[in-house]
C-alpha cells in the first residue's frame, strides 16, 4: 500500500525494484535503446563508415559527429545517451547518496513518486522509438539512392526545409507531443502562433548552423537566440513599431517564460574577482538577460563573436568557466549553450500557446 510518507533513498530503490510497472517500463526503455544503437550502426554502414567490433552508443555518436552525419540530431542523441547510461548504471548510486542529484529527484521522495520515475523512463522510450524511425527513414533513402536529402538535408541544409517537430523537441516530453503541437499550430487558420513558431524556429535553426563554421563561438548563436526572443515578444504583444529591442528581449523572459526558466537564468552566471575586488555573487535573472542582450549587440554592432565562453554539456555540474568581461568585471559561466537554447525554445512554445488562446477568443462563436 502506497502512502504519502517520505522514504529513504534506499527504501525507494527497493520500491522501484519490486514495482512491476516500473521494472517493465525500464526493460522496454533499455530495449528501445538497444534498438536505437542497432539502427545507428546500420545507418553508419549505409554511409560507408567503418565500425569497430561491438561499438557502444557513445562511440556511434562520436562517429556521426566525426563524419558530419545527422548533426541536427546530435544534441538529442547526447541527451538520450546520458539518460540511458544514468538509468542503466546510476540509479542505486543516486538513491544511496553516492552521486549527486541531477537527472532524477532524490530528496523528499514518497512511494507515489515511483509513478513519476516510471513516467520519466517512459518518456525516454517514446523519444528513442521516435528517433529510431527518423534514422531508419534516412537509411532507407540512402539505400534507395535518393539524392534529395541525405542526413536530413545535412550536406546542403536549407532554411525552407526545417523539421520543426525535431527542432522544438527539447520543449516537449517526446517527439510525438512536439509533432502534435506543430500540427495544431500549422492547421489553425489565420493565427499569429504559426508566424511565431516559424520565425523563432528559423532564428534558432540559423544559430544551430553556426557550429559548422565557428564551433566554440557561442556568441554567434546567442545573437540568433536573442533575435528570436525579441521577435516572439513583439508578436505576442502585437508590437508593430520599430525599436525597443532590448525592452522586448527582456519581456520575453519576464512575461512569456515561466519562473522555472528565470530560476535557471538566476544561477547561470557569477561575478569573478577583479583587481582588489573579490569574487562576487551570482547575477540575477534580469542581469543575465541584460548580459545576453549585450553579447547580442557586441556581435551585431561590433563583430565581437570571440569573447563569450560557456560550459560544455560534458562538464561537471560544479564546473565554472571564465566566460566574458562585462561592466569591467570578469563573468563566470555556469550554464551551457544548450540550456539557453532550451529556454528559448520552451519560451517560444509558451508564446505560441498565448497566441493560440487569443486566436481562439477572436474566432469563438457568440454565445
Amino acid at each position: 500500500m502506497q502512502t504519502g510518507n517520505i522514504v529513504s533513498g534506499e527504501d525507494f530503490f527497493n520500491l522501484l525494484y519490486t514495482d512491476r510497472e516500473f521494472t517493465a517500463q525500464l526493460g522496454r526503455t533499455l530495449l528501445a535503446a538497444s534498438r536505437f544503437e542497432s539502427e545507428l550502426r546500420l545507418y553508419l554502414l549505409a554511409n560507408s563508415v567503418p565500425l569497430k567490433k561491438h561499438p557502444n552508443l557513445g562511440h556511434l555518436i562520436d562517429l556521426l559527429k566525426k563524419h558530419e552525419l545527422l548533426p541536427k540530431l546530435h544534441p538529442h542523441m547526447e541527451m538520450f545517451r546520458n539518460q540511458r547510461n544514468y538509468l542503466a548504471h546510476s540509479l542505486y548510486d543516486l538513491l544511496s547518496g553516492i552521486i549527486e542529484e541531477t537527472l532524477l529527484p532524490r530528496t523528499d521522495l514518497i512511494s507515489m513518486d515511483v509513478h513519476v520515475y516510471t513516467e520519466k523512463v517512459g518518456q525516454l522510450e517514446d523519444n528513442l522509438i521516435g528517433f529510431v524511425d527518423i534514422v531508419r527513414k534516412e537509411r532507407i533513402k540512402i539505400k534507395k539512392g535518393a539524392t534529395l536529402i541525405r542526413n536530413v538535408r545535412i550536406d546542403k541544409p536549407h532554411i525552407a526545409h526545417i523539421d520543426f517537430a525535431t527542432l522544438y523537441l527539447p520543449a516537449f516530453a517526446n517527439l510525438k507531443e512536439s509533432q502534435k503541437f506543430v500540427d495544431q499550430v500549422e492547421s489553425t487558420p489565420k493565427n499569429i502562433a504559426k508566424v511565431i513558431l516559424h520565425q523563432a524556429g528559423r532564428m534558432i535553426w540559423l544559430g544551430d548552423q553556426i557550429d559548422k563554421v565557428a564551433a566554440g563561438r557561442p556568441a554567434l548563436q546567442i545573437l540568433f537566440f536573442m533575435i528570436a526572443a525579441e521577435a516572439v515578444a513583439k508578436m505576442v504583444f502585437d508590437y508593430t513599431d520599430e525599436g525597443k529591442s532590448k525592452a522586448f528581449s527582456k519581456k520575453f523572459f519576464s512575461d512569456i517564460c515561466d519562473a522555472r526558466h528565470r530560476k535557471i537564468l538566476g544561477t547561470a552566471f557569477a561575478w569573478g574577482p577583479s583587481g582588489t575586488l573579490p569574487r562576487g555573487g551570482v547575477l540575477s535573472w534580469e542581469e543575465t538577460t541584460e548580459l545576453l542582450y549585450a553579447v547580442r549587440c557586441d556581435v551585431a554592432h561590433r563583430g565581437k563573436y570571440y569573447d563569450l565562453h560557456l560550459k560544455q554539456p560534458n562538464d561537471y555540474k560544479q564546473t565554472d568557466v571564465i566566460s566574458h568581461k562585462w561592466k569591467d568585471r570578469p563573468i563566470i559561466a555556469r550554464i551551457t549553450l544548450q540550456d539557453i537554447r532550451r529556454i528559448i525554445l520552451q519560451g517560444t512554445i509558451r508564446g505560441c500557446r498565448q497566441a493560440l488562446c487569443e486566436t481562439t477568443k477572436v474566432h469563438a462563436p457568440l454565445a
